[in-house]
């Protein structure tokens, strides 16, 4: 008895684990500079826009590290998430993605 709850509770928490969270929507950019950011088109949580903006930079380059994360804001209350990356070659790497305002200020996806 004690295994099949333990079993229950195990299966249960991966399927809440598995589901939880979208994908944010992302637009096309290069991003390597503040002008080709990569818009965030929507976002449930800052949790979402930091796995999906990590996927898109290992999509992309998946030979390179990353080194640094953070938040540069614009003077039009506007905000880039900022990534650093570490290439293969030894050489750094700044990627930007512009979020639609402050990091806890999201757009959700339409239903």
């Amino acid at each position: 008895m004690k295994h099949l709850i333990l079993n229950c509770l195990v299966a249960a928490t991966m399927v809440v684990f598995c589901n939880s969270g979208q994908a944010a929507e992302l637009s096309e950019g290069s991003g390597l500079s503040p002008a080709s950011a990569v818009k965030v088109l929507s976002a449930e949580s800052e949790e979402d826009l930091s796995r999906s903006v990590t996927a898109w930079v290992e999509q992309r380059y998946p030979q390179d590290t990353i080194t640094v994360r953070g938040f540069q804001y614009l003077a039009d209350d506007r905000a880039l998430h900022v990534i650093k990356t570490l290439t293969m070659e030894g050489t750094h790497r700044t990627i930007f993605f512009e979020t639609p305002g402050l990091p806890f200020q999201f757009v959700r996806k339409k239903p």
